[in-house]
This record gives structure tokens, sequence and C-alpha cells, in this order.
């Protein structure tokens, strides 16, 4: 009988364990999987936060004096209202007198929100001697703005300036607002001015 009595608690005993780990087995799947889905959750909203700082328009381009200029960084500045992108080449006289006139604006306006930037485009020689006409011509004429290099016309390709062909409309401005939007495109510099004015 006491036998019989010892083997029966014995196996109770193993069961109650039995469950017990169980109980425990679960209770710590449960906490790894709350740890995981909160993990998740983070890694889903960081990556739906980059996706709605970004715009097609973006990009990061050097200027002459090697200095990396990304306009996804400029538009996130808390004072920035419009940023706009002015492409330029040297054989576009209309692009070189407008210079003037945007050094004059950017000057009187930069402090209330005004971005403003030169791309500048390569002409049909060399790129590397492009380059060198085009730092040697910016550093000439001393204007303060941002000037930076499109040496493949990959950004003049993604704002449909440049062909295929490397022929560029140029002069083309954009302004692009605060979430990366164009809201103006002009070849009039003039007319985008007052325009500019009126968003500031």
């Amino acid at each position: 009988m006491s036998r019989l009595f010892g083997g029966f608690f014995f196996e109770s005993s193993c069961f109650y364990v039995s469950i017990i780990g169980m109980f425990f087995r679960l209770l710590i799947y449960e906490v790894q999987m709350k740890r995981f889905l909160f993990v998740l959750v983070v890694m889903v909203f960081s990556f739906f936060s980059v996706l709605a700082e970004g715009s097609k328009y973006d990009f990061e381009l050097y200027t002459f004096d090697t200095s990396l200029y990304s306009t996804e960084k400029v538009r996130n500045e808390p004072d920035t209202k419009i940023l706009v992108v002015d492409f330029f080449a040297l054989y576009c006289e209309p692009c070189k007198k407008a210079l003037p006139n945007w050094e004059k604006f950017y000057q009187k306006n930069k402090d209330k929100g005004f971005k403003f930037v030169i791309v500048a485009i390569p002409g049909e020689g060399d790129r590397a001697s492009e380059q060198n006409k085009l730092t040697e011509f910016f550093k000439k004429s001393g204007y303060s703005f941002p000037v930076v290099f499109d040496k493949y016309m990959l950004v003049g390709k993604k704002y449909g300036v440049v062909d295929k062909n490397r022929s560029a409309n140029v002069p083309t401005v954009f302004v692009i607002d605060k979430k990366g939007k164009i809201v103006a495109k002009e070849s009039d510099h003039k007319k985008l001015l007052k325009k500019i004015e009126k968003m500031l």
C-alpha cells in the first residue's frame, strides 16, 4: 500500500512539476514575443519615418570646395521655408545674367527661410576640364550661395532638365517646399522672384 501511495505521489509530483515548467516556458515565450513585437514595431515605424522625410527630388552633391551638400538636410533645417534649385551652365548666358539678382535676393532673404543652391552642369568638354572652368568662374565671382557640381548630370536627369544625349534645358529653376515637393518651375528668374517673395 505504501509503495502504491508513494508511486502515486511521485507521479503526481512529476505531473505538477511538468505543468509548472510548461507554464514558465509559456511565460518566457510570451515575454520574448512581446519584446520581439515591440522591436518589430519600432523598426517599422522608423522605416516609414525615413520614407516620409525623404523626397524623390532630394540629392547629395559636392560643392567646389568638396563639402557635401544635401537637399534633405537643408529642407529639414528648422528655419527653412523653401529651397530654390537653379540649374546652371557656363554656355548659358541667361543663367550668368541671373546670378547677381539671385545673390541680391539671397542676401536679403536668407534669414527668412529662403534657401538657394546652384546646380552646375558641365558643357560638351570632358568633365574634369568643365569642373575646372566652373570652379574658376565661381571663385572669381565671389557669390555667397552654395554651388554644387552635377558631374554626371544625374540630378539634371532626375529633374528632367538633362536628356539622354546630355543636352540641358537651362536656365530652369525649381522651388521646393518643406516637404520636398516642387511648387514652382520657371525659366525666367524675374518672374520666379515675384512668386518666391509671396512664399516667404
